[in-house]
């Protein structure tokens, strides 16, 4: 019996059954034996020349017996013909039995080689899912490094890039400490050749009660030359002190600018920011200077109205006595 095997797996139902009937119909035992009739005399008949039987010469003995029968080692399976009808029913049970061991062999065979190809496929699925989880996790971490020393590499050049930008826009608007000390210092000066003024204009308003008359001329000529050396001694550091007025003004907004500027970086900057912050106490420092001087300069100013005031009236009673 030739059988069609197909290696396709939506046939694999099929070609079971196929293989299943194979093996069934190897175990078919056939039930005529053809040896039986050859000892029947050939005989030809006139219309056909073919061998022709005829029963009505040949008696029951002439037949030959089973043991007279040549067997063969493809005819020792057992001939159904000579057995009896129980002996019949025994082997179709017998059969009929071995066929369904066989059977049932047969699916558990069928049921276990279906549990291990299914455990050997569930394995191998198991298997190519832990290695593509593994090599999925390997990608997120290499992709997570990558994006993390890109992310570095960026913060770093901003970070790099604002500093410098810092640190130019310090270096054309930073005030030295050193410059900033001196105009503190000419300020204080200032201050104190303002009080010094300010003491012998206090002294010399009390002069005139103890000159004579005789030298009032000349005395009040000499007060005049002091107070007109005095208004530009008094002009001349005016002008200074509103220069350097409007420059505090602009040291104070640039000041106020980079330390917005400084506000936005982080703690790598924090040496810039304590800079600045010292700037500030020392521009506050001069701020609290300059109130103090703003403060006193008006008394100052009343003093010299005042003393031009107390000069012009006695120098018109000198000239009507």
């Amino acid at each position: 019996m030739i059988v069609n095997v197909s290696q396709c797996a939506s046939t694999y139902d099929e070609t079971l059954h196929v293989m299943k009937f194979s093996a069934v119909a190897k175990q078919v035992i056939p039930t005529f034996q053809h040896k039986l009739f050859d000892y029947f005399p050939p005989k030809y008949s006139r219309r056909e020349d073919k061998p022709t039987v005829h029963f009505d010469d040949i008696s029951i003995e002439q037949f030959p017996t089973y043991a007279d029968i040549p067997s063969s080692p493809e005819d020792e399976e057992i001939d159904i013909t000579i057995l009896s009808h129980e002996d019949l029913l025994k082997t179709t049970e017998m059969l009929k039995n071995k066929l369904i061991a066989e059977r049932q062999g047969k699916l558990l065979l069928e049921v276990q080689i279906r549990k291990e190809m299914a455990k050997a496929m569930f394995q191998q699925l198991m298997e190519t899912e832990e290695a593509w989880s593994k090599r999925l996790e390997d990608l997120k971490e290499s992709y997570e490094e990558k994006l993390e020393n890109k992310f570095v590499m960026y913060k770093d050049a901003i970070k790099k890039h604002a500093y410098t930008c810092a640190m130019d826009q310090v270096e054309e608007r930073y005030v030295p400490i050193e410059e900033f000390i001196a105009e503190q210092e000419k300020v204080q000066e200032r201050d104190m050749k303002i009080l010094e003024l300010k003491l012998k204009l206090g002294e010399q308003n009390n002069l005139p009660s103890e000159i004579p008359c005789s030298d009032s001329t000349a005395w009040k000529m000499n007060l005049d030359v002091q107070c007109r050396k005095m208004e530009e001694t008094s002009g001349a550091l005016q002008k200074p002190c509103k220069e350097r007025d409007e420059l505090i003004k602009s040291l104070k907004w640039k000041i106020h600018k980079l330390y917005e500027m400084l506000q936005d970086t982080k703690e790598e900057y924090r040496k810039i920011v304590e800079e600045n912050t010292t700037l500030k106490q020392m521009i506050s420092l001069k701020l609290k200077s300059n109130c103090e001087y703003r403060t006193r300069k008006p008394l100052a100013f009343k003093i010299g109205i005042n003393v031009t005031m107390n000069l012009k009236p006695h120098y018109l009673i000198y000239k009507k006595n």
